[in-house]
């Protein structure tokens, strides 16, 4: 899931939080915790925000980036950096360039990156 993805609410069994560090910035973040009687379990959190009005080409334009980690019960991990530039091309159109980095770090394996670029076209009806 990427981070412009995630819905501020805690209507779901995940624990998720939303805080605004300076005015018009909003924070996300993700952690989804143990049930009770678990022993072990995969673990992921994530963190990121978007910012509309800083260093951007138009005023409705938004960019943002994000951090995400994950640790499974085999104890691989993972470990992903993402960024994001959105442009505003009409009223119902925008088209995103995103591009991120994944770290894998497989048990008994030598660890592994790549990049994964991106390019999304958005039409709202």
């Amino acid at each position: 899931m990427r981070i412009d993805q995630l819905q501020l609410d805690n209507r779901s069994r995940n624990s998720r939080q939303a805080v605004l560090i300076p005015p018009g910035i909003p924070m996300v973040s993700n952690d989804r915790p143990r049930h009770e009687g678990e022993t072990s379990r995969d673990h992921f959190y994530s963190i990121g925000f978007q910012l509309q009005n800083g260093f951007v080409f138009n005023p409705l334009d938004v960019w943002g980036v994000g951090y995400a980690q994950t640790t499974l019960e085999n104890d691989d991990h993972e470990k992903l950096v993402e960024g994001y530039y959105n442009f505003l091309i009409s009223e119902k159109l925008r088209l995103s360039f995103h591009l991120q980095h994944v770290f894998e770090a497989p048990t008994g394996a030598p660890s592994v990156g790549f990049l994964v670029p991106a390019i999304r076209l958005q039409a709202r009806f």
